[in-house]
Formats: C-alpha cells, sequence, structure tokens
C-alpha cells in the first residue's frame, strides 16, 4: 500500500539527521523540536516547535485548509522532547506511537503521565512490544504493535561476494553498556571488526557488502538495526530477546538471521559465520525476502491506516500471544505505576548488567514477576518451593511466563547471591535491614506493599 492521499501531522521526537521521519503520506507536516520550518511553495513541509510540552493546536493555528490534518501521529520516547498537547482541540484520530520505555529516568511512568493527560484514540508499542501490557493495565485502549514503522527505507545494491569482517553501525556510549563490552570481546579476539556511525543512507549501502553485522540492542528491544539490516540484505547477528518481544514472530535464528546469548556464544559464532561466507548469505538472502514480505514501509503503512481507518489488525502484528495483555488488573492505576517503578528499577540494572539475579519473597505482588520475566538477561525466582503458592503460580500460568520463572527453596535462595532482592513491605517493616542481610545475600532490596490480583 502506498501513502494514502490524507493529510498527516506527523510529530517527531529527535534529530532528522540521526532517526529521519517515516514518510507515512504523501500530504505530511513533520512537527517537532529539531525540526526547522520550511515551506514548498504556499504548503508548509516542516515545523519548529518547542521541547518538551507545546500547543499543537496553537502552533497549526494558520495552516491553510487543504493541510487541516485527517490524522495526527505522535512519536513519543523517554526523553519526554517532544509532548504536543491541546491534541482534542482536533477532530481526527490521534495515534501515540510508544518509542523508547527501556531506558532512561521514569520512561514508563512518564508516558503514562502524558497519555493521561492526552486522549490518544491509539497506542502504537514500535520496539518494545513486551510494554504493551503495561499500558493496557493503565488502562490504556487500543494498544497494537507495528515494530520498524519509523524505520527510513534506502536501496541498495549487494555484491556477488562479502568482505571478511563484522561491522558494527551505530553507537557504543554511555548509554550502551553491553554493546560497548561485547565490541571489546570481539576486538580482544582479534577478529576483524569495522565500526562506523553513519547517516542510515549510507550504512544501508554497506549491510550487504560485510559478511557479519553485528548487532546489540540497548535493553531487550528489537531496535532499527534489525529493520535497517535486513531491509538492506545484511547478514544479521543480533542478541537473543525474550519471547514477549515478538522478534520470533518475525524473523527466526537460522532461518532470517543468527541470534546469540552470551559473549563466549557471540565470539563462535562469529568465527563459525566468518569461514562459510555462503552460508551467511543465504541466510541474508532469506532474512531481506522475509523483512520485504512482513516490515517493508509500504507493508507497515498499509497495516498502520488498516488499525486506524478499518479497525483491522494484520495478524502478524498481533500481541495476544503475550498473554499477560490479555489479563484483567484488579488494581488501581497508581498500583499499575507502582509495579512500573519497580519495572524501570530493574530494567536499568538489566540495561548495565550482564547477568542480573532476582529473588521475589511470597507475599510480593506476584503481577511483578510477570512483569520482569521479559528482561532477557532477568533470572526472575520465586521462593516458594517449600510451600508452593499456587495461586501466584496459577497467575504465570495465565500470564505465560511459567517457563520463564524459576521457582526455589527457602535453604536454597538464602545461600544464593541476589542482584536485587524484593521482599513485601511489612516483612521488611518487621525485620531490621541488618537482620535481613544476616537472612539473604543482596545488593539492592526492594520494599513493596500488598499485592492487587490479576483475573482471567
Amino acid at each position: 500500500m502506498s501513502a494514502p492521499p490524507l493529510r498527516l501531522v506527523y510529530c517527531h521526537h529527535t534529530d532528522p539527521n540521526y532517526i529521519p521521519p517515516p514518510r507515512l503520506a504523501e500530504n505530511m507536516i513533520t512537527v517537532g523540536p529539531f525540526m526547522e520550518t520550511r515551506r514548498d511553495g504556499a504548503r508548509l513541509v516542516s515545523i519548529k516547535s518547542p521541547k518538551g510540552r507545546y500547543d499543537l493546536a496553537a502552533l497549526l493555528a494558520e495552516l491553510p485548509a487543504d493541510q487541516a490534518p485527517e490524522a495526527i501521529l505522535v512519536s513519543l520516547d523517554a526523553t519526554a522532547h517532544n509532548e504536543p498537547a491541546n491534541l482534542s482541540a482536533f477532530d481526527c484520530p490521534k495515534v501515540a506511537l510508544l518509542a523508547d520505555t527501556h531506558h532512561l529516568a521514569r520512561p514508563l511512568r512518564n508516558a503514562f503521565a502524558y497519555l493521561g493527560a492526552e486522549k490518544f484514540d491509539f497506542h502504537i508499542a514500535l520496539y518494545n512490544r513486551h510494554h504493551a501490557h503495561f499500558f493496557i493495565a493503565h488502562g490504556l485502549r487500543n494498544v497494537h504493535w507495528l515494530p520498524g514503522l519509523t524505520v527510513r527505507q534506502f536501496d541498495a545494491v549487494i555484491p556477488s561476494a562479502t568482505e571478511r569482517e563484522i561491522l558494527f553501525v551505530g553507537q557504543a556510549g554511555k548509554y550502551h553498556p553491553r554493546r560497548r563490552r561485547l565490541l571489546g570481546a570481539i576486538k580482544a579476539r582479534g577478529l576483524p571488526l569495522r565500526a562506523i556511525s553513519c547517516p542510515a543512507e549510507e550504512a544501508a549501502a554497506q549491510y550487504g557488502a560485510a559478511r557479519i553485522t553485528f548487532n546489540c540492542s540497548l535493553n531487550g528491544d528489537v531496535n532499527m538495526r534489525v529493520f535497517e539490516a535486513l531491509g538492506a540484505g545484511g547478514f544479521l547477528l543480533t542478541d537473543r530477546l525474550s519471547p514477549q518481544s515478538g522478534m520470533a514472530r518475525l524473523f527466526q535464528d537460522g532461518e532470517h538471521l543468527a541470534l546469540y546469548e552470551s559473549a563466549d556464544d557471540l565470539i563462535a559464532k562469529i568465527e563459525y559465520y566468518l569461514d562459510r561466507p555462503d552460508e551467511a548469505a543465504a541466510i541474508a538472502r532469506r532474512g531481506q525476502a522475509q523483512f520485504a514480505q512482513s516490515c517493508a514501509a509500504q507493508h507497515l503503512a498499509g497495516a498502520l491506516w488498516g488499525i486506524v481507518f478499518d479497525g483491522k489488525t494484520d495478524p502478524l502484528f498481533d500481541i495476544s500471544d503475550d498473554r499477560r495483555t490479555a489479563l484483567a488488573v484488579a488494581a488501581t492505576q497508581g498500583q499499575v505505576t507502582d509495579r512500573a517503578t519497580v519495572y524501570e528499577f530493574v530494567q536499568e540494572l538489566h540495561r548495565k548488567e550482564e547477568r542480573v539475579a532476582l529473588l521475589l519473597v511470597p507475599g510480593v505482588d506476584p503481577a511483578m514477576a510477570c512483569d520482569l520475566a521479559d528482561l532477557p538477561r532477568l533470572a526472575v525466582h520465586y521462593a516458594d518451593a517449600d510451600k508452593p503458592d499456587e495461586a501466584a503460580r496459577a497467575l504465570f500460568e495465565r500470564a505465560g511466563v511459567a517457563a520463564q520463572i524459576r521457582h526455589i527453596a527457602a535453604a536454597e535462595a538464602q545461600r544464593a547471591s541476589w542482584s536485587v532482592l524484593i521482599a513485601p513491605a511489612d516483612l521488611a517493616e518487621k525485620i531490621k535491614p541488618a537482620a535481613i542481610k544476616d537472612m539473604y545475600k543482596f545488593d539492592h532490596l526492594v520494599r513493596v506493599t500488598a499485592p492487587a490480583t490479576m483475573a482471567p
């Protein structure tokens, strides 16, 4: 489906030189704090907005009638740089595109606050499908997933033979400690690594020429590099994510790309595929074909407008196999926000550390274990092996996370060392912190209030 003949206002959250806004309609105005106000004759092409909250109705008050929006899309992320207000002034569908909720301060809670203040008709997760259940639990309606919607795609010529090298395109700064560690492991092994930073159009010309394209998510997200590399015909070696991420709905390990779990696994797979160019090239071809079939720009645009104007969801992008999205949560928004607070804390540890071991003591809301199970390098333990918590175990089954949670006996829990111990607040109040440290070895103690309940 080509871009529809509608009038679209797209509010863009970042520098267009870093992430160009997608072309989702021919008659589209891009608004944002990093845009410049430009015209093409009498027609506005882009408008510079203030950073943070701004009155979109006031900003667009002088638009000519032939550019009055028939749909408004707002791209949001945890920076809160782009938060247009007064959306109720527009009588057209409003769509929130939920980008980076996997890092920075209070990413979920800030999104809850903004989405509570400005009412949207549709909420679409882009790279963090595993957070969709949080938005549903918080009371948002019409929550969907369209991965790669904001990725600009560029044609690339794929050479007949690849260079024996590992290509990395992107950032490896302070927000990417795991990526830095893995790049360091590749260098320490003496493997032919070439790390570059360049615009997406330039990178597209290089993915297919390299034997291997290395990728590492920032924090469990199906990031833009997945779509950029596969779309340009590169052989992608990327980290294994959780089942809730949706990666396996799109691409299969060994068929369309290759996945690694640890630094050792990464090095082993790099060495394997460097010496098997034909096998890597065959996977790359299948990956590009699968991308073209499922995630190409026209397909995603068609899926977007199908949701907005026809009420239809492409089955490929269905989120219901994350069974957490189908649970009715008998909790207030405040309780969901409390769960998000715990999740954000653990998620930030997960961003920094290679492995995180977490123990939940019975009496904690077991819904927190369901939330946390989607962090791929987090080992979630529930201390009920001596006396099974049947209600919690039933919840884990209904939520589809039972296989991602280990049940542990009290003695074993007290012998082990934990990155995070989550305990009920009343227990933590009865036992002095020093006594808790005598019982358990942990780096961080999280005290939580009595649990809410979940029902099918």
